[in-house]
């Protein structure tokens, strides 16, 4: 049947629902609880929907190449004396306005498309958002592709034009301050200095983020190799992140390891040539390559759509990269190390660079490993670029093998530091944890919910509220258990927060974002998120670990078997009322439960009791001990000859 299809993003669109005049039946389509709450009771509402459909991003992904591939050509077109990884987007699809940005657009365009026809919607009326305004253009485009009629209704022009001003002055504006990080940094001198460290025999560390968790992710294998004799050198460059209070170039130095800051390799030459190559580029982008005409998808026309992520790209993103090469090349090249540790892997464009820089040295050892747990990940292309992968655990050699093209010979499993200090039995009881907490202390079961964040392809708003909304359901059946949820430190819930106070039930405790992590996890006897990395933690922890995955993507099934696995509403509320039944048979299961994660965990981590950062740093030796007897045969063999 065909209606009249309104969407409102948020709250603060109700107000215009009272303009939309139509003889058709409406539908209204947000993803936002709030107003799925507010608008259910109104009349000749027949329906309320969600906007975006949960899909995955491994749907996409196929689209999303081929359309990188059109971008990286025409980039190629316009700056064709630029390394190919300096101007080109790639196929790293991971946050910022450019590839990140060509994903959401086809993930968009999917669910606009999908919403449109499922729907019948034969006229659209879009209650504009000022803070959705590229994905109201995106939904306008789709409308307009398929010609339907559409009537907007605009918030007041104030907020709007703030809006609109402050996404056109934003890349001005990071442009802007990766000069003042660099003037900090005293880049802005008139003579490139020599080295001042000999990297001759060193194993080279990339660092690009002064995050605690990337920064203690060289930290103790610096430390292990400097124990074993080798020389570990940090390469860093912080002049593309947030300021922060303490920088990975002074954490490092603080811990007497060895730290060469990039930026100091920088002259005010090397910043005007940044600018004056950029703005050539940029110029030449005012009448788009033939391959940019060609970025359509779903028959919407993407490249009025990419604008903006181009206008990044050539004005803050394309300078700094061109700053970062130029330090590299005065660093790189002169020396010959014997390990290099890439930053973000083969894929990123720090470690591209120094791959590149690098070809000659064919003595040099090019390892790597991964932060936290990895994904299965469809954008790796697959083509050998390292000699040495470290693994965690059985399942990463799997997927290092695959990404990399890497045979199981030139990976080897290290295990992972992390949670070395996760002991059975030690730290406070689950009764010190609730009280400091602020929870009954009572209570028959202690429920604990992480509904991290929507980020659209992974984990989708959709999700988040029926999830939500299951939990809350079983709460309300069950005064004697608590459930506790813990907002992830970085994504706000704002957008939940009506079914709660709806909800309004006693037993229902939402923690602050900042609250101690591990006294949630302590005082709960499970937990359940999507595929946080809390699943691992409930496990080492000795908790039971519940994902839901309603999605039904099975490439999110990150931890395998590990965690209690739930596809739909249905599954988590069966689920839950299983634990609030008989005490026995709860601690029968769970203690099934705890049994399998122990044992599953070995596919994530070894069991020695050795430091994960000593046995790593052993393996890299011998490594690096092999590659340097090979270069001395072939040395003797030329010299024979």
């Amino acid at each position: 049947m065909d209606c009249a299809l309104v969407i409102c993003r948020s709250p603060a669109g109700i107000r215009a629902l009272r303009e939309v005049r139509s003889s058709l039946p409406l539908v209204i389509a947000s993803d936002d609880a709030r107003v799925q709450a507010a608008v259910r009771s109104l009349p000749l509402v027949r329906d309320v929907c969600f906007i975006e459909q949960t899909e995955s991003f491994y749907h996409a992904v196929d689209e999303v190449t081929r359309l990188l591939g059109l971008i990286d050509e025409g980039l190629a077109a316009l700056a064709p004396a630029l390394p190919s990884d300096v101007s080109s987007w790639g196929r790293n699809v991971e946050g910022g306005l450019t590839t990140q940005r060509v994903q959401d657009a086809v993930l968009l365009v999917r669910s606009y498309v999908h919403l449109l026809s499922n729907q019948g919607a034969a006229e659209v009326h879009l209650i504009c958002d000022p803070m959705h305004q590229w994905e109201d253009q995106v939904l306008l485009a789709c409308v307009r592709a398929r010609s339907l009629p559409v009537r907007l209704y605009r918030s007041p022009w104030l907020p709007r034009a703030i809006r609109a001003w402050t996404e056109r002055l934003r890349p001005w504006a990071v442009g802007v301050y990766y000069l003042g990080m660099l003037a900090r940094a005293g880049s802005f001198r008139l003579r490139r200095p020599p080295p001042s460290l000999l990297l001759d025999g060193a194993v080279i560390f990339q660092s690009n983020s002064s995050l605690s968790k990337h920064v203690e992710n060289i930290r103790p294998l610096m430390h292990a190799l400097v124990a074993c004799g080798q020389r570990a050198v940090a390469l860093c460059w912080e002049a593309s992140e947030r300021r922060v209070a303490a920088p990975a170039s002074a954490v490092l130095a603080s811990q007497k390891l060895e730290v060469i800051r990039l930026e100091d390799f920088l002259t005010a030459g090397d910043l005007w040539s940044s600018l004056t190559t950029t703005a050539r580029a940029a110029l030449r982008a005012r009448k788009p390559p033939a391959s940019w005409r060609r970025l359509q998808t779903g028959g919407v026309d993407l490249y009025p759509l990419l604008k903006s992520s181009f206008s990044h790209f050539f004005v803050a993103e394309l300078p700094q990269r061109l700053r970062y090469n130029r330090a590299l090349a005065a660093v790189l090249p002169p020396a010959h190390p014997v390990g290099l540790k890439l930053a973000g892997g083969p894929e990123s464009f720090e470690g591209k660079a120094a791959l590149r820089l690098l070809a000659t040295r064919t003595d040099t050892l090019v390892f790597h490993y991964w932060v936290g747990t990895a994904p299965e990940w469809p954008y790796a292309d697959g083509q050998k670029k390292i000699d040495f992968f470290l693994a965690k655990g059985p399942r990463e050699v799997a997927l290092a093998a695959h990404d990399y093209a890497l045979p199981l010979a030139e990976i080897a499993i290290a295990g992972q530091g992390r949670f070395g200090r996760v002991r059975s039995g030690e730290g406070p009881t689950p009764a010190d944890s609730r009280k400091l907490l602020g929870l009954p202390s009572e209570a028959r079961r202690y429920v604990g919910f992480d509904p991290n964040g929507a980020l659209r392809g992974y984990l989708s708003r959709r999700e988040q509220t029926e999830m939500m909304a299951t939990v809350l359901e079983f709460a309300s059946r069950h005064p004697a258990v608590v459930v506790v949820v813990k907002p992830h430190p970085s994504y706000p819930i704002e957008h939940l927060e009506p079914m709660l106070k709806t909800a309004a039930l006693p037993n229902v405790r939402v923690l602050h974002r900042r609250a101690p992590f591990a006294h949630f996890l302590n005082a709960v006897d499970l937990a359940i998120t999507k595929y946080s990395t809390l699943i691992l933690e409930a496990a080492l922890a000795g908790r039971v670990a519940v994902s839901a995955l309603f999605d039904g993507e099975e490439r999110f099934k990150i931890y395998g078997d590990l965690p209690v696995v739930v596809r739909s509403p249905h599954e988590l509320g069966e689920l839950l009322e299983m634990i609030a039944g008989d005490d026995r048979a709860f601690d029968h299961w769970r203690d099934q439960v705890l049994v399998h994660q122990a044992d599953r965990l070995k596919d994530f981590y070894t069991s020695s009791v050795e430091d994960p950062a000593a046995t790593a740093a052993a393996l890299l030796v011998s490594r690096l001990t092999l590659k340097q007897s090979l270069r001395g045969a072939r040395e003797d063999m030329n010299q024979n000859r």
